[in-house]
């Protein structure tokens, strides 16, 4: 043991003394004079000489100065406790009234200030206390004591305060014990870790906490590829679980994210369909088109049973114009065991056999129209015009005489029509974005709506051949979301682009971490994920864009004293990287228990009782040296004087 271990240790108390039965006991007195450091019977009496007793002030002085010396030689020990604890009491209110915090500063202030500023405060609070406890009856008596409690102060006071700067220094372990084994709450070397990463993604926390709500994951984010990779590709003794749980995040959120917005697709083009199958979808409506077709027309022909005069007259004229279409017409009735319309007559022309209903008339009306189609085609456009002009006027006056067959054709048009239209389409993601927009807009509601079927058809076919179609479908400028906005409006962003914007980060994310191969950037991230000693040019020259990079001096600030991350802290920083719930990320991100306010907290508390236990120690030591001088003590203030104090 060194000369200033047995110094020290002759100063501690050696068992207390066998207690008499009949001293008073002295606690409150004993537990003031540590207050007021020795400073408690002198103003006791004062008070009482001067209001409450008629003595004088000497005599009520030195009684109670022998009966607290007497407390103390029966119980030493109990006297010794009572007294630091009036010293620690000012310290310790100091703390805990409002604004206490700028006290416990204050501590920490004062005992990181250096074992000199510390002998100097010793040596004052010991030279009061010195001087409170001298039982001398001159100044220059009192004046020794007081010299002698300074000197005792100013040895014990640095020593002591030593030992309390270093427990006040251990904030941070304390802190980081509590976050291990209180609440489950990650360490920090976990929580600095987030930090690095929550702030290499560039956003605030609460614009992260945002995408949390719409859906997304930190571990999808883009800028934190390399990092996320890093830690995938680590083994399960270093990582724990954190690397099994990523590959199945990942994979579960791209199936669902993509379920999602295919959801939101069906919803936005084809909203109200009865499958998910689009084609089984259009076939099911052009079915029901088509049956409300035949009822139309089947309807319209048994309300009109023959034409009218002028009606009948002029279809003669067109059988006997164009008698290869009576000839085919006739054929079609005889094949169906119905009675031919026309007949020859004597002079060879064609004349009617029986009156005309309208369906007679509607029938001989496509058969010219097709007829002539079909001259057209051929190139021969000499006998397709007469023959298209003598359509068009004998559709006109069918339309003008019967009028719901007007409306059973346009309904039929219609169909048609949008079948057209659902062709179109399919083709939609080939066309030029500008002539798609132009031909769009000349469509009628109902063949819009078809075409928007077939952009659903041929939207569904390229997601389920491409995993970054989403992505491009959540891009206006790339082909995929120009026609997705072009067919969709404002819906595209109401309904569908936020979702194809998830899915495609979802689908992006799995290839670079889970099947991309090794690269510059997760070779710095394998290196930079929680390690305090990367340094910012060995990320920059590595891949001087990634985000994670510009942060990593941060990190390094933040993990100076760090430990390394252990295989629960990876499992604790995963957690939050796939959390899909926003108040949690948002209360991890937000937590500043290891990095700011909680532990400069605690470091507060610690210090304050460091310096309480500072101030008692030197108040009950200078106190009792000023009255008998140990040996132990003596030796330490030998020390002292002689510029050996530790």
């Amino acid at each position: 043991m060194s000369k200033f271990d047995e110094a020290v240790a002759a100063t501690l108390p050696q068992g207390d003394a066998p207690v008499a039965t009949n001293v008073e006991s002295q606690k409150l007195r004993s537990a003031a004079s540590g207050l007021l450091m020795g400073w408690a019977d002198e103003l006791e009496a004062g008070v009482r000489s001067a209001l409450l007793d008629d003595r004088p002030y000497e005599v009520i002085r030195d009684e109670i100065r022998s009966k607290v010396d007497a407390y103390r030689q029966a119980n030493p020990g109990e006297s010794l406790t009572f007294e630091a604890l009036g010293a620690i009491a000012p310290t310790a209110a100091a703390f805990l009234i409002p604004g206490g915090q700028a006290a416990g500063a204050s501590n920490v202030a004062r005992l990181g200030g250096g074992a000199f500023n510390l002998a100097k405060r010793g040596f004052a609070e010991g030279a009061v206390t010195g001087a409170g406890e001298s039982t001398a009856d001159t100044a220059l008596g009192v004046a020794g004591d007081a010299a002698t409690g300074g000197v005792t102060g100013a040895v014990i006071s640095p020593v002591v305060g030593a030992g309390g700067k270093y427990v006040s220094g251990k904030a941070g372990d304390v802190m980081n014990w509590l976050r291990s084994n209180v609440g489950s709450r990650p360490s920090d070397a976990a929580m600095a870790e987030l930090q690095r990463l929550a702030q290499g993604t560039g956003k605030s926390i609460d614009e992260i906490v945002q995408d949390i709500a719409d859906g997304k994951i930190l571990a999808e984010n883009k800028t934190l590829a390399a990092a996320v990779r890093a830690i995938k590709s680590k083994g399960a003794e270093e990582a724990g679980s954190a690397p099994s749980t990523i590959d199945s995040t990942l994979r579960r959120r791209a199936g669902e994210t993509a379920e999602r917005a295919g959801e939101a697709a069906q919803q936005a083009l084809m909203p109200g369909a009865s499958t998910r199958n689009v084609f089984e979808a259009i076939a099911a409506s052009d079915e029901a088109l088509k049956a409300a077709e035949r009822r139309g027309y089947r309807d319209v022909f048994r309300a009109n049973a023959e034409l009218d005069e002028g009606a009948t007259g002029a279809l003669e004229k067109l059988a006997q114009r164009f008698p290869n279409l009576a000839d085919e017409l006739n054929g079609y009735y005889r094949e169906n065991a119905l009675v031919p319309l026309f007949v020859k007559g004597k002079n060879g022309a064609l004349e009617l056999a029986r009156m005309p209903s309208l369906e007679d008339g509607e029938i001989f009306y496509r058969l010219m129209r097709d007829e002539g189609a079909a001259r057209w085609s051929a190139g021969k456009g000499k006998t397709a015009e007469p023959l298209t002009d003598a359509a068009a006027s004998w559709k006109r006056m069918l339309d003008i005489k019967y009028p719901d067959l007007k409306a059973v054709r346009k309904e039929a048009a219609q169909r048609l029509s949008g079948q057209e239209a659902f062709k179109s389409g399919r083709k939609a993601f080939s066309m030029d974005a500008d002539a798609l927009e132009f031909e769009f807009d000349a469509l009628s509601p109902e063949a819009k709506e078809q075409f928007k079927a077939g952009v659903l058809a041929a939207w569904k076919n390229k997601t389920r051949r491409s995993g970054t179609a989403a992505a491009r479908g959540a891009d206006p400028t790339k082909q995929e979301g120009a026609v997705l906005k072009i067919v969709l409006g404002d819906q595209y962003e109401d309904v569908l682009r936020k979702q194809l914007e998830i899915a495609g980060e979802s689908a992006e994310a799995v290839n670079r971490i889970l099947y991309g191969s090794m690269t510059a950037p997760q070779a710095a991230a394998e290196r930079a994920v929680g390690s305090g000693q990367i340094g910012m040019s060995d990320i920059l020259a590595a891949y001087s864009l990634d985000p994670i990079a510009m942060t990593a001096v941060i990190g390094k600030a933040l993990q100076k004293n760090a430990p390394t991350l252990k295989p629960a802290d990876y499992e604790r920083i995963t957690e939050v990287l796939i959390s899909e719930d926003p108040d949690f990320v948002r209360r991890m991100l937000n937590d500043q228990v290891s990095l700011g306010d909680f532990t400069r907290t605690i470091e507060r508390v610690l210090a304050t009782g460091a310096e309480a236990t500072r101030r008692a120690a030197t108040v009950t030591g200078s106190g009792r040296t000023s009255q008998t001088v140990s040996p132990g003590v003596q030796s330490l203030i030998d020390m002292a004087t002689q510029g050996a104090a530790p």
